[in-house]
């Protein structure tokens, strides 16, 4: 809407204060003198994600990812992804994976899962729902931004790339067959 406002590229928000506090650049009188104020005032702004059509997908699941699996998906792509991001959890780790993607751009990095380290007492209360899961707080929970975005295909590909029941009953100490597993 603000035509004249100045970009600032940061990188992983580490930017220098001075460029985008205090400035004195906002002209509150300037902008509402500006085409895209207007528009969105009179209703006939249409937004970005109608124009472009954007749309997301929570993915969630209370069992792992099958390794090989999950990693095919990730091979073969998602088709107009801007976004993605949340909790991994494969078969076969120990690990709790935050992954964090924006356009080409992939962050994955590790950390524990409360359950078992942590007493279910001493967890935060947005965890309570967890606490009688059998894995506790072990869980796949995924956003997905895309352009053109088939939920319905992405889901099931997602779905197909869970363990199945049979393999889930197999539990911790049979997923660590996996990892070994080409």
């Amino acid at each position: 809407m603000n035509q004249t406002a100045e970009i600032v590229r940061s990188s992983w928000g580490k930017i220098d204060l001075t460029r985008v506090l205090n400035t004195r650049k906002f002209d509150f009188g300037e902008l509402q003198k500006m085409p895209g104020w207007i528009q969105e005032l009179r209703g006939n702004h249409v937004p970005e994600t109608e124009e472009y059509n954007i749309s997301s997908l929570v993915f969630r699941s209370l069992k792992p990812f099958h390794p090989h699996r999950l990693d095919k998906v990730l091979r073969e792509g998602f088709d107009d992804l801007l976004r993605s991001k949340g909790l991994l959890w494969v078969a076969g780790s120990n690990a709790a994976m935050v992954w964090a993607q924006a356009g080409g751009a992939v962050d994955l990095q590790s950390g524990n899962w409360l359950h078992g380290n942590v007493d279910p007492s001493e967890w935060p209360a947005h965890l309570e729902q967890y606490k009688a899961n059998r894995y506790g707080d072990k869980r796949v929970e995924l956003v997905f931004i895309a352009q053109n975005l088939n939920k319905a295909d992405l889901t099931k590909r997602l779905e197909d790339a869970l363990v199945t029941e049979e393999e889930y009953q197999l539990g911790e100490e049979g997923w660590a067959q996996f990892i070994g597993e080409s």
